[in-house]
């Protein structure tokens, strides 16, 4: 899961100057504003920081498909500049062993030694830079308040897989209600301190290109209080959420589950439609996000007072200024696709019946739709 803050934002530009400084006068490469110049072509490379539990941890990593370098938050506060600088050059020789050879290697081989060879790269700290921090108890990742909430949370989802409609219905918005309620207590805390506030991002889906069912469900998802955004890094498009660790681990296990889902709808309902084409499954994701907002919205009316409502909307406006942190261009689409009615107001019954019981840790007001360029 990718993290953001300005502390964060400010430490990765110190890493895109210092990845310059050392492909300048290590590697003999000439740059174009932050494009570099290798055989024959040039390259951009991307710098991100990431969270992850366990107790052996990662400290960087290079990934070749999104060709992007990211670095583990403890580095952020724990590392001394000269371990980080080694770090770098380490996820630099990945970055060499893809370009130069094709391959990822991530056994530390044959190529990746050669490249070490190359640039004079022989140290302990360069070569075996990955696993030169030790990492101790204190930096394990473990947010105890957001682990209460996913198991309340989890509780609740598998009653709401009951086969009985009215015991799964009033499960799925007790779990919401709790989440209502931990980002309401999370606003009534003590103001954050900008610098130490993290933000959470991670993808939940991809495809290969953008579609209604995932229009959908990042409609669905923005209810859950993230902001989703379509994201076009790499080849096709992926589907990420922003905010806290307790809402984007959660959206992650509802995305995972409407995937599915809305796949088991559309084809128990499209025997009802006289053409099942894709305008009416089109229609009809869009109705399931319509009659599953409403569903969801009703309930919230009943359940926040007017001081938690005006609550809700500093919180949405604090997660559109948070994706500004995350994401520095964005840009809103909207669609204008024709609508098939009959397929529309399936969608909107089905919405409103549907009921969200994934299993919190399975694999696998609402926020306008944004996309990065």
């Amino acid at each position: 899961m990718f993290v953001y803050s300005e502390t964060i934002n400010a430490f990765m530009l110190r890493m895109k100057k210092r990845f310059k400084e050392i492909l300048t006068y290590e590697l003999g490469m000439r740059f174009s504003g932050d494009h570099f110049f290798h055989r024959q072509s040039y390259h951009y490379v991307q710098f991100a920081a990431f969270e992850r539990s366990g107790v052996q941890q990662m400290l960087a990593y290079f990934d070749s498909e999104l060709k992007l370098i990211a670095f583990n938050k403890l580095l952020v506060y724990s590392a001394k500049d000269a371990l980080i600088s080694d770090i770098l050059r380490h996820e630099v020789a990945h970055l060499m062993v893809f370009l130069d050879y094709g391959v990822v290697d991530e056994m530390h081989g044959r190529e990746f030694q050669a490249v070490c060879q190359r640039y004079g790269w022989n140290r302990e700290s360069i070569m075996r830079a990955s696993s030169s921090l030790e990492v101790e108890n204190q930096n394990i990742v473990g947010d105890l308040e957001s682990e209460r909430v996913l198991d309340k949370v989890q509780k609740l989802l598998a009653l709401a897989g009951s086969s009985n409609a009215h015991e799964a219905e009033l499960a799925m918005l007790r779990a919401n209600q709790l989440l209502l309620k931990h980002n309401l207590k999370f606003l009534s805390a003590k103001e954050r301190v900008a610098a130490s506030d993290l933000i959470y991002c991670d993808q939940v889906l991809r495809a290969k290109r953008k579609s209604a069912k995932l229009n959908a469900i990042a409609r669905i998802l923005g209810c859950f209080f993230v902001a989703p955004i379509f994201s076009y890094k790499g080849e096709g498009v992926s589907l990420e959420v922003t905010g806290s660790r307790t809402n984007v681990e959660f959206a992650k296990y509802v995305a995972a589950f409407l995937d599915r889902e809305l796949e088991r709808l559309w084809e128990d309902s499209r025997k009802l439609l006289h053409c099942g084409g894709l305008r009416a499954r089109n229609s009809f994701m869009t109705g399931v996000a319509y009659g599953f907002k409403e569903k969801l919205q009703s309930s919230q009316q009943q359940d926040v007072s007017k001081e938690d409502s005006l609550a809700l909307t500093v919180f949405q406006k604090r997660l559109q200024e948070d994706l500004k942190v995350v994401y520095t261009r964005i840009t809103s689409s909207y669609s204008s696709a024709s609508i098939d009615q009959l397929g529309l107001g399936l969608g909107k019954a089905a919405g409103k019946k549907l009921t969200i019981h994934p299993g919190v840790g399975d694999k696998g007001g609402c926020s306008p739709l944004l996309f990065l360029e």
